[in-house]
């Protein structure tokens, strides 16, 4: 229950209050400077009946680097009709309202590639389930399961788009329907490997790198130079000849091997873009590797793996608050200037939820500032 209120405190104490669009021109008198990170949420939980009404989040010019939180209370008959009709909803426009309000541009550092393509991940992790608890998560005989299917933005390394579907769904399926803008790069690893949406992607003006599978058949069309002093094997434009492979990709490809030192292996990579150099190829593939660990955070550190619902609705809206709750971390991951990892920040503010202090101070030196006592009207009584 720890690690579920962790997370829905994020969304009880910042995201309603946007939604509902309360932005009042000036910070009210009983605003708080800087976040409590307890005051809020679990003053709504402790009261059966009272939902977070509004929260507002906002710097002051006068002050840029404190955030103003202004809470109030909301009875359930009063809550808006989007969040009792369609939770689900009304969380992905909590979220995507905080990226867009946020902005993206202050969660991006620096980034690996000099290129100026937008570099996405896509992939899918499969979240286990009981069968008997879960009847409508069919994925095998015995065994329940739903996947979240991840378009990951590399500027800053947050989702830029989610959906959830029973496991049975293929990582196919549901990558069709994404929408991705043309001169981006997606890396994929072979669970996306279809002609189709490769062809599809390639008329469209999206570069794709994925792995080449072993059974490939293809015509050697071009060998080109490869860079020395470096773990590039072979880098070649070929041409698939494959009787169904040919008709649904007639164009010419380029296979990039690289020589993996670690596991003492090659890795064949599959890419329709011809000019970037085979080093840059093989980095981004490898930068892949960061969808992986933002599925590892998700799972391990914000409990997405236990659920306290049954239904559809209560699985998807435990999901989507993670999502929110890691997005709001990332934030303040950013925001501060002690470079705290993220296990380790997330660890310190489960220990932090009932103190009250400045959010910025304590976040740039968190074992050295004081906690703020609160004016009587914060204290809870029992």
């Amino acid at each position: 229950m720890c690690s579920v209120r962790f997370s829905m405190l994020f969304l009880g104490i910042l995201f309603v209050g946007w939604y509902m669009k309360a932005r009042p021109s000036a910070a009210p008198k009983d605003s708080l400077p800087g976040i409590s990170l307890s005051t809020c949420f679990f003053v709504s939980s402790l009261k059966p009946r009272a939902y977070v009404k509004s929260v507002t989040v906002w710097p002051l010019p006068a002050a840029s680097s404190i955030i103003w939180v202004y809470a109030r209370l909301l009875p359930r008959v009063l809550l808006p009709m989007p969040m009792l009709t369609d939770p689900i909803s009304f969380l992905k426009n909590c979220f995507f309202r905080f990226l867009i309000s946020v902005g993206r541009r202050a969660l991006v550092k620096k980034g690996k590639f000099r290129f100026k393509n937008k570099l996405l991940s896509l992939d899918s992790t499969t979240i286990d389930l009981c069968l008997s608890l879960f009847p409508w998560a069919d994925f095998r005989q015995t065994q329940g399961a739903v996947k979240l299917h991840l378009l990951l933005d590399h500027d800053g390394y947050l989702p830029d788009f989610a959906v959830i579907t029973t496991g049975k769904t293929h990582d196919v399926k549901v990558a069709r329907h994404f929408a991705l803008p043309p001169g981006s790069i997606v890396a994929v690893d072979k669970g996306y490997y279809d002609f189709d949406m490769f062809y599809q992607w390639n008329s469209s003006g999206v570069y794709f790198v994925t792995r080449l599978k072993d059974n490939a058949v293809y015509q050697l069309v071009e060998n080109r130079p490869v860079p020395q002093r470096s773990n590039i094997r072979f880098d070649q434009i070929i041409r698939f000849t494959g009787p169904l492979t040919r008709m649904k990709y007639p164009d010419t490809l380029r296979r990039v091997v690289v020589w993996d030192e670690d596991n003492q292996r090659e890795i064949e990579l599959l890419t329709n873009h011809l000019r970037f150099g085979a080093t840059t190829i093989s980095k981004i593939y490898r930068d892949r590797w960061e969808i992986e660990l933002f599925f590892k955070v998700l799972k391990q550190h914000l409990k997405i793996k236990t659920f306290v619902g049954t239904t559809p609705n209560a699985l998807k809206t435990q999901i989507w608050t993670a999502l929110i709750a890691i997005l709001v971390i990332k934030y303040l991951q950013f925001r501060s200037k002690c470079n705290l990892p993220l296990c380790r920040l997330v660890a310190l503010l489960r220990l932090n939820l009932f103190t009250y202090r400045n959010l910025w101070d304590w976040l740039n030196d968190p074992f050295e500032t004081p906690p703020v006592i609160p004016s009587p009207q914060l204290e809870f009584a029992f």
